[in-house]
């Protein structure tokens, strides 16, 4: 998940105090087990959850692959007493991105399309803030940002339940070592055991991220070894961030222990409209992990409830099933040696193969036109009902279809000044345009019907010539623009505009 989202999550939990009385965690900064700064020196759970583990932590030493993950989950934690001016100018940088999404959502507009315009420039300060230094927007010299990212996996599959609960064994240790306290001294020491779990909740509410539930992170760092110049990691890390994004953008379904079942998205869009349930889920986590360390204040046994909550890693790493679409690569097995899907830009390919080699797979993601396309779920704007996948008809008539497998990929397409939404079609492209009557069109570049459009705060579309006229629903499930008309359903789609392909 991206900071802004961590932040959020901290942002809506409650910590206990007192048998009968909770704190929200919002605005409330919690002393930190860090002798080497001074008492004032204090941090919310979500600016923690923020921090830990993508800016802070031990280069080299990963918590899940440890001898002692608890021992090395303390030594990454206490990193962060090392500069606190340093501290401060990480989120200094991080208010602007939670700025910006926190505008996104006040102009009705998915807080992903905020991160659009960021892209990777808050990334490359980062890694000044942190010691690295850039040449334009090239990192030359990798900072502690980046170089943790370089060996991030304990923020994916099981090394990120591994590196979760070596914290959370460290903050319920903390949490009930209260003998010989006074009263005041207790509450510092289970303020500090928050700081402590919040720190690994960073770990835990990863685990909710699509993008970090069956990437095998690991084993392609170690795989495909090859350094690339301007890059933190790997070309395997190159890779499986591509996966990373796939799965993020397009979502997975899930499961967990307690029986529930939902959709989840990867980062940047925990707070768009379709992440509802995936919030709910791992705000829950989170809440169970901070009460867990109450627990374990008061004298309770040492749990692990968070657990429960999020999502069955092994079922949505389960191919057999076909309940999600073909991952780009999987590790059979942790530490297996990591499959690649045959081909890489169709989704419905439930193929591998090991015999692979770098260069040639990221050059196939990167050229391939299919690569940026996804289907699209189109919504009404009376009721936020799902009316069904975007598709092309009769003659080419844009129209919603009720099977997924009827869909067709589209993207957002840039050139110039102009926006477009282009749908996957061989031999060549079309892009969505007005054809006769009013009717929305499917029309090749070289042609008649396709138009710039405008992607509206609400997620509806317009012609960039008359933004008054939105696509809506029309009779036989066929798509129109409008002409003034009154009690039109419009149409929502779920596709964020990141930025969009360029010419």
């Amino acid at each position: 998940m991206e900071s802004a989202e961590h932040a959020w999550i901290g942002d809506q939990l409650f910590l206990r105090f007192s048998p009968d009385n909770t704190d929200q965690a919002r605005g409330l900064p919690l002393a930190l087990p860090l002798p080497s700064l001074t008492r004032d020196s204090r941090l919310t759970y979500g600016q923690l959850i923020a921090l830990g583990g993508d800016f802070y932590g031990v280069v080299g030493g990963p918590i899940s692959t440890a001898a002692n993950p608890e021992r090395a989950f303390q030594s990454a934690f206490n990193s962060l007493g090392y500069d606190w001016g340093e501290t401060l100018q990480i989120l200094t940088i991080m208010a602007e991105e939670i700025k910006a999404v926190e505008s996104a959502l006040a102009d009705g507009r998915a807080p992903s399309s905020a991160y659009g315009v960021i892209g990777d420039s808050l990334s490359l300060r980062w890694n000044v803030v942190t010691g690295g230094e850039n040449a334009g927007d090239l990192p030359v010299v990798m900072g502690r940002y980046l170089e943790l990212a370089a060996e991030n996996w304990d923020h994916f599959t099981q090394y990120a339940v591994t590196a979760y609960c070596a914290g959370h064994g460290v903050a319920m240790a903390h949490a009930a070592a209260t003998a010989g306290l006074s009263p005041a001294e207790s509450t510092i020491r289970l303020q500090e055991a928050y700081a402590l779990n919040a720190f690994a909740d960073h770990f835990l509410t990863d685990l909710f991220s699509s993008g970090h539930m069956r990437a095998p992170r690991k084993e392609m760092y170690e795989q495909v070894a090859t350094p690339i110049p301007g890059f933190s990691g790997t070309l395997g890390s190159l890779l499986v961030r591509c996966m990373h994004d796939e799965d993020c953008h397009n979502g997975l379904k899930v499961h967990n222990e307690e029986g529930d079942f939902w959709v989840a998205y990867g980062d940047k869009r925990l707070l768009d409209g379709v992440s509802a349930d995936n919030r709910a889920m791992v705000v829950r986590a989170a809440q169970a992990s901070v009460n867990d360390v109450w627990n374990a204040h008061v004298g309770g046994a040492h749990a692990n409830t968070a657990l429960r909550y999020i999502p069955d890693l092994k079922r949505v790493a389960d191919v057999s099933t076909k309940e999600n679409a073909s991952p780009l690569f999987r590790a059979p097995s942790p530490g297996d040696t990591a499959l690649r899907r045959n081909d890489v830009t169709d989704r419905n390919d439930y193929s591998w193969t090991d015999d692979w080699w770098g260069w040639s797979t990221y050059a196939a993601i990167k050229s391939a036109p299919s690569s940026a396309y996804t289907h699209v779920r189109c919504y009404s704007t009376i009721d936020d009902k799902f009316l069904g996948w975007l598709g092309v008809g009769t003659n080419n008539y844009t129209i919603v279809v009720s099977d997924e497998k009827d869909a067709h990929g589209c993207d957002w397409y840039v050139d110039g000044e102009n926006l477009y939404l282009r749908k996957q079609t061989s031999p060549a492209a079309r892009y969505l345009g007005e054809g006769v009557s009013s009717y929305a069109d499917w029309g090749l570049w070289g042609g008649n019907y396709k138009s710039p459009v405008i992607f509206n705060p609400d997620a509806t579309v317009s012609l960039k010539d008359s933004p008054r006229r939105k696509l809506y629903l029309y009779k036989d499930n066929l798509l129109c623009w409008s002409n003034g008309e009154a009690g039109l359903t419009f149409v929502r789609l779920d596709l964020p505009l990141d930025g969009g392909s360029a010419l």
